[in-house]
C-alpha cells in the first residue's frame, strides 16, 4: 500500500486493520487511503472540516449539510476516510438506513454521513422523514456529528423532507458547491 496520507507509524493500528475500519465506516478502503483533495472540494468545506470536531464538542454546531456537489458518494466516502484517519468512528449511511427507524447504522458512529438524503427531487415518504428528524435529533442530543448532502435547498425546504430541513436549518452549517 503506498498512500500519502497515511503515516507508517501513527496509523499503524489503523493500516493494519484496514479493511475492518473501512467496512464499519461503510466506505471502500481507497477513500481511507486518499486524500479529500482529489476531489472538487472548497477551501469552506476543507476549513469547516478541520474545526468540526471541536465545533460540534463545544455545541457550536451539530453537523454540516452539503448541496449541490455533484459526487456526493464519492465525497461522503472521502470525509469517512479523513475522520477514520483522526481515529474518529465514522459511518456513511443511506437515507433509507437512517430513516428505516432502527438506530443500528446510525447510533454509534461519532460522526454519520448521508450522502442522499435528497437528490435531484426524490424524497422520502412523509412517516420516513419523521424517522429521519428524530435520528438526526437524537444525535444532536448525544452531541454527534451528523453531515448529509443534498442537491438543492430550496427543493429540501419544500419537500416532504420539511420537518428535517427545518431542523438542520436551525442546528446544522451549510456550505453549497
Amino acid at each position: 500500500m503506498t498512500s500519502t496520507v497515511l503515516d507508517p507509524e501513527h496509523h499503524a493500528k489503523l493500516i493494519a486493520n484496514l479493511h475492518t475500519y473501512a467496512a464499519d465506516a461503510a466506505i471502500d478502503p481507497y477513500w481511507v487511503e486518499t486524500s479529500l483533495k482529489t476531489l472538487p472540494i472548497s477551501d469552506e468545506l476543507l476549513t469547516w472540516l478541520k474545526a468540526s470536531p471541536k465545533a460540534v464538542r463545544d455545541h457550536d454546531t451539530k453537523g454540516l449539510v452539503i448541496v449541490g456537489h455533484k459526487k456526493t458518494s464519492d465525497l461522503c466516502s472521502a470525509i469517512a476516510g479523513l475522520f477514520l484517519r483522526n481515529y474518529l468512528r465514522a459511518r456513511v449511511v443511506t437515507a433509507i438506513q437512517l430513516a428505516d427507524g432502527s438506530p443500528d447504522y446510525w447510533r454509534e458512529p461519532t460522526v454519520v454521513i448521508v450522502p442522499n438524503l435528497q437528490a435531484g427531487g426524490a424524497s422520502l415518504a412523509p412517516w420516513q422523514a419523521l424517522t429521519a428528524q428524530d435520528a438526526l435529533m437524537q444525535r444532536a442530543l448525544a452531541n454527534k456529528m451528523t453531515i448529509i448532502a443534498i442537491s438543492d435547498l430550496n427543493d429540501f425546504k419544500d419537500s416532504t423532507l420539511r420537518p428535517v430541513a427545518e431542523f438542520v436549518e436551525h442546528n446544522y452549517d451549510v456550505v453549497s458547491f
